[in-house]
């Protein structure tokens, strides 16, 4: 399922980026707000976790509908002020995800780590993130 069809994606108006150069955006809307007037940690969180999702299901297209995965693991560090529309990038090492797939595809089941940044319309990164994810072969 791609991230823009989860339900609560679709609750939080994640769409997919109008920038080439990222995956998934979110519009500047005042309900995103925190106290401090600042885009809130949790609709970052929201975006970076769909991102690295969606970043996995590319690695993974040949199991979709045949897989479960969830996340286990997160480490974040928010970097600046986020303002206005937020987009998402994401990577993962070609070596490691070649490792993660054998592992996968020998016992069925693996753990992979993405790599995800949100920037902000002027590409100034707002948070820096690794995912950690469990994936199993049903």
């Amino acid at each position: 399922m791609k991230s823009t069809e989860v339900p609560f994606n679709k609750f939080l108006g994640l769409k997919v980026s109008d920038k080439p150069e990222y995956i998934y955006m979110v519009d500047n809307l005042p309900h995103y707000l925190n106290h401090v007037g600042t885009i809130h940690a949790s609709v970052q969180f929201a975006l970076a976790e769909a991102t690295s999702g969606d970043c996995l299901e590319t690695i993974l297209k040949d199991y979709t509908g045949n897989l479960f995965a969830v996340v286990t693991n997160v480490e974040i560090k928010y970097t600046k002020p986020a303002y206005g529309q937020l987009y998402s990038s994401a990577s993962i090492d070609e070596a490691y995800a070649e490792k993660m797939m054998e592992e996968f595809n020998s016992k069925g089941k693996t753990r992979a780590k993405v790599n995800v940044n949100i920037h902000d319309n002027q590409g100034v990164v707002t948070l820096q993130s690794v995912f950690e994810w469990y994936l199993k072969k049903l």
